[in-house]
């Protein structure tokens, strides 16, 4: 699900527990993407343009720390907080507080909708017995670990002592001062939207949830069932490594230049075969994004990948008949069709294939090495055309 367009306000602080960070400094601890849970919860929060932080702990390990200075080399704000005292004072009017509770993940799509409001509220579910696991309110209701907060209420318990939990006592003093609850749907729980995370057994399950989400949302048949099984296998190695990013974005960069070097050198087969190489890089990059909406830096290589590949196209057409311009039109069809299809609403046999770079990647390989590459590229642009033609006439049928 894709995010929604609104931005989020920027006068949004986040409060992050790590009271329970079982944690953070233990090498057992659960790992997301990687990534100790705190700072997969602040990451997550700064890729919804959340860019300052207290976190609340009763002790400060040298992990915690380490993680604050990694992120504040980032240009992150992160500030620690131990006892509801030390808030007075520290938000200002018209500022509001994002409390996100110890453990508690939500998908962008909620998490979004929480941090866009913009007066206090507390989002709650119901108090049934599979919701056994979040903090209950009263007899009827839970608490999601999601609340919005002002100066008001976090002036309301600035006389308690050391020693209390700053989200509990926050939770508290909201329901003192009758902030409107947020129901959220049950929904949210059954389908893994927001959920709690302890161990590594709940890791394995947001994990499998994530993978799953992400592979139904592939365009394609050959990314969502062959590349996607192989990338689902392949992520959670991959996600630990330090270095991940380089070697991912480098091997994919590797290969759409080694596909547009191999078609402008006369090998059509292996600029198609590293075709289909770096559109299975494409996808493993998806599978590990923390969140389905990723920053700048990863659009922009994905824009250059797709430049490159498109060129590599373009070339390998060129090169089997050159100065023949006309040759070049069907790449551009293709490549246009390949582009506007992912906006159009397909189902079947036209999700499959139409908006598919591997689909295309394969079938060139294939017209490659039986001696018809620009044919093939104008049966590839007839078939994408049908299938579209069909998409719109159907609903009418």
């Amino acid at each position: 699900m894709d995010l929604p367009s609104a931005p989020i306000s920027p006068n949004k602080i986040a409060l992050l527990s790590a009271i329970s960070a079982s944690g953070v400094a233990d090498k057992t601890a659960p790992l997301l993407f990687g990534e100790p849970l705190l700072a997969f919860q602040i990451n997550h929060l700064r890729k919804l343009g959340i860019n300052r932080f207290w976190v609340e702990v009763d002790t400060l390990p040298g992990a915690i720390v380490a993680i604050a200075d990694r992120l504040r080399g980032q240009g992150v704000t992160i500030d620690f907080v131990r006892s509801p005292q030390e808030l007075s004072g520290k938000l200002a009017e018209g500022e509001i507080l994002l409390v996100q509770s110890d453990g508690i993940l939500a998908d962008d799509a909620l998490l979004t909708e929480i941090a866009q409001q913009h007066s206090p509220l507390v989002a709650t579910i119901d108090g049934r017995d599979e919701n056994e696991r979040f903090e209950r309110i009263d007899l009827n209701t839970r608490w999601t670990g999601f609340a919005l907060f002002d100066k008001r209420t976090i002036e309301g318990i600035a006389a308690l002592p050391d020693g209390w939990s700053i989200a509990s006592s926050l939770l508290r003093q909201a329901l003192q001062d009758n902030i409107p609850h947020k129901p959220v749907k049950q929904s949210v729980i059954q389908s893994g939207q927001l959920r709690r995370i302890s161990d590594n057994y709940d890791v394995e399950l947001y994990t499998k949830t994530l993978l799953k989400t992400r592979a139904s949302r592939c365009f394609g048949f050959i990314e969502k069932h062959i590349f996607g099984p192989v990338a689902a296998k392949i992520s959670p190695v991959i996600w630990p490594l330090k270095s991940r990013d380089m070697i991912v974005d480098g091997s994919t960069i590797f290969a759409g230049l080694a596909s547009l070097g191999s078609a402008w050198a006369g090998f059509g087969a292996a600029s198609a075969a590293l075709g289909i190489v770096a559109t299975l890089f494409l996808t493993i990059r998806y599978y590990l994004q923390y969140t389905d909406k990723e920053g700048i830096k990863s659009k922009a290589i994905d824009v250059v990948i797709w430049m490159t590949l498109v060129a590599a196209f373009f070339a390998i057409l060129w090169i089997s008949a050159p100065g023949s311009m006309g040759n070049l039109f069907p790449a551009a069809v293709v490549s246009a069709l390949l582009i506007l299809s992912r906006s159009q609403n397909l189902t079947g046999l036209r999700l499959t294939i139409v908006p598919s770079p591997a689909m295309v990647a394969v079938l060139m390989l294939v017209f490659v090495i039986f001696g018809f590459p620009v044919a093939g590229a104008m049966l590839i642009a007839v078939f994408q055309l049908l299938l579209l033609l069909f998409n719109q006439i159907k609903p009418n049928r």
